[in-house]
């Protein structure tokens, strides 16, 4: 749920994902299908717009088919892979508090041995992120643990300990947080990012060298777009 501080989240390929307030991404690899609930919201739906976008364009290379459907006229391949519609809950949550919530949702760490040994400190503590505090000289966590997912940015001229410690590092932090164990470790390299990684910072802007690359999903996968709170110690 939300506003203005929109995420994409992976859920199960079912209509049990589904509500009549937010807007979903199947990612069927040939095409990828937009919907959009009766009660989802015109920055939720701007959100999904801009991920399928991505998706097709970055991910397919532009050869992948891009349909953007509302709730009620969903066509006949997404009733091949859910089955037949049955009736889908409201939405659920305020829209405004989501808002609060999600924009202390994620953390961003940045790793570096510059001093001689390896130092974990933290560079925002709320998204949207600068895009500018990715250093190409070192590695950075994005934690993103309340939705299961930590990931892990390699710079192209950091270093090979610090490009270890970046994995280190990621699994340390689903001990040390608490999240479940099988809590999704996703290393990406720079000009690499995929649009979940994206997301997360305020007005990305993609070189020439990034078309094509990277993966936010593998076939058959639906992406929610909707908020989740977020309550995360500091380390």
């Amino acid at each position: 749920k939300g506003r203005r501080v929109v995420r994409a989240t992976e859920v199960p390929v079912s209509w049990e994902s589904f509500n009549k307030g937010d807007s979903f991404i199947l990612d069927l690899g040939r095409v990828v299908i937009q919907w959009s609930g009766c009660q989802s919201n015109g920055f939720e739906k701007l959100k999904a717009t801009l991920v399928s976008k991505s998706i097709r364009d970055n991910e397919r290379s532009g050869r992948a088919e891009l349909v953007i459907v509302d709730e009620g006229a969903e066509p006949t391949k997404m009733i091949e892979v859910l089955g037949a519609k049955p009736d889908l809950p409201d939405s659920s949550g305020d829209d405004m508090q989501t808002d609060v919530s999600n924009r202390k949702g994620a953390k961003l760490y940045k790793l570096s041995n510059v001093s001689g040994e390896m130092e974990v400190t933290i560079v925002e503590e709320q998204s949207p992120f600068s895009q500018d505090a990715l250093e190409s000289s070192d590695c950075f966590v994005l934690d993103n643990g309340a939705n299961r997912q930590i990931l892990v940015w390699k710079g192209s001229e950091a270093n090979s300990a610090e490009r270890q410690a970046g994995l280190q590092s990621a699994e340390k932090f689903i001990q040390q947080m608490n999240y479940p164990p099988h809590t999704q470790v996703q290393v990406l390299p720079q000009h690499g990012e995929t649009p979940l990684f994206k997301q997360f910072f305020r007005n990305w802007r993609d070189s020439e060298d990034t078309v094509g690359m990277g993966k936010a999903y593998v076939s058959n996968k639906v992406a929610k777009i909707k908020k989740v709170p977020f309550d995360v110690s500091k380390l």
